[in-house]
């Protein structure tokens, strides 16, 4: 008898064998690792400073203006109105040029009357003159004749009178015409005064005048500074002051406290202290002061001979440079273990474009300059 074989049956063992195969060939093969994340940040490249030991000589910066010692305040030396106007602020002027001019026009014919008046008087002068001739002409004659008799001794006195009499009225006219040339003198040194001239030259560094105002006597119409030679004044602690003596030289800054603009020599220094403030005044004169002008703003620059502690350190370094103050606090990068970190330090004092550090920082650290923008605590850097 035939056995019959099912169909449905031999499938279901056909795809059995298939999965029991693709188990075997699957776990022959060796497992495929999985790719890890990366961890690691590119370091940061930062220019670096090495903090050395050595401090740097300590300086001070003392505020101070340029002046010059003769400096005029031009008065009106007579009252009058102000007909013109030359001297302009800011202008050079020779000694003796007009910067103004007063309305004089009554002067000059009170001068013109006076004038005619001494000539009057010179007529009557030489008439009185001529007169007193007569008389003594008389008088030897009234001499003569008394001598031989022919006159009386009353005739003669009369004679002599007349002479005196007329040698009175010449000395009264001599004496009048005297006072009238002594008041057209005066009269003219008024019309000198009505011109304003620059006593010396120099900078007009003010003019108080207007044009057809009305000037007082002795009020104030310019002012006027010698050019030369600058001098600076300013005042020391009288700790410091021991450092300086006549003769010695300071350097001035220009108002930015940094580009130098001359040098000066110590003339003077004042013969007190001042109580009040205990400091010691100074006075120098500029060296060489070409450009320089009397107003100025500057600084006056002081060198210690000792320095004072703590490191200097490149301004550069400083996250916010404006707000740099001393005896304040500021904010820096320092390099620790490869990576960056910030560091609060106290400030002692600027110097142009080094700042001295007083604490907060020690010889031998790296402090990065010119720390790039978004820097983090903790991220690694590396030096250029």
């Amino acid at each position: 008898m035939m056995k019959v074989v099912d169909p449905g049956r031999n499938l279901l063992l056909y795809v059995g064998l298939m999965a029991l195969l693709a188990l075997a060939v699957g776990c022959g093969r060796a497992p495929v690792a999985a790719q890890p994340a990366s961890n690691s940040e590119a370091a940061v490249q930062v220019n670096v400073f090495r903090v050395q030991a050595a401090p740097m000589a300590s300086s001070a910066l003392i505020p101070s203006v340029l002046s010059v010692e003769r400096t005029v305040a031009v008065l009106a030396q007579r009252e009058g109105l102000l007909k013109t106007l030359r001297g302009e602020e800011g202008a050079r002027v020779a000694q003796g040029e007009v910067l103004a001019q007063l309305d004089d026009a009554e002067l000059r014919t009170q001068i013109r009357e006076a004038e005619l008046e001494v000539s009057r008087l010179r007529i009557e002068e030489r008439q009185f003159e001529s007169q007193v001739d007569v008389c003594r002409l008389e008088l030897d004659q009234e001499q003569a004749l008394f001598k031989d008799g022919l006159t009386a001794k009353r005739q003669l006195d009369r004679a002599r009178y007349k002479l005196e009499g007329a040698q009175q009225e010449l000395e009264k006219s001599r004496l009048a015409t005297r006072g009238m040339q002594t008041k057209v003198e005066g009269l003219r040194l008024e019309l000198a005064k009505a011109v304003i001239r620059a006593p010396f030259a120099g900078l007009v560094i003010h003019r108080f005048a207007k044009l057809g105002a009305l000037a007082a006597k002795n009020e104030k119409l310019f002012e006027v500074a010698q050019l030369s030679p600058l001098e600076v004044k300013f005042q020391l602690p009288l700790s410091q002051a021991k450092d300086l003596s006549a003769g010695s030289t300071v350097t001035l800054l220009a108002a930015d406290g940094v580009q130098s603009l001359a040098q000066a020599r110590i003339r003077r220094l004042a013969p007190t202290a001042d109580a009040a403030s205990n400091t010691l005044g100074f006075t120098a004169d500029v060296i060489e002061d070409a450009g320089l002008l009397p107003g100025m703003s500057v600084y006056v620059k002081l060198v210690a001979d000792a320095a004072l502690p703590g490191v200097w350190v490149p301004r550069a370094a400083f996250l916010d440079e404006a707000a740099l103050t001393a005896n304040g606090t500021a904010e820096v990068w320092v390099i620790e273990g490869g990576k960056c970190a910030q560091r609060t330090v106290s400030i002692g004092a600027a110097d142009g474009d080094q700042v001295r550090v007083e604490t907060g920082l020690t010889a031998g650290e790296r402090l990065i300059i010119a720390p790039p923008l978004g820097l983090k605590a903790g991220a690694p850097v590396r030096e250029k």
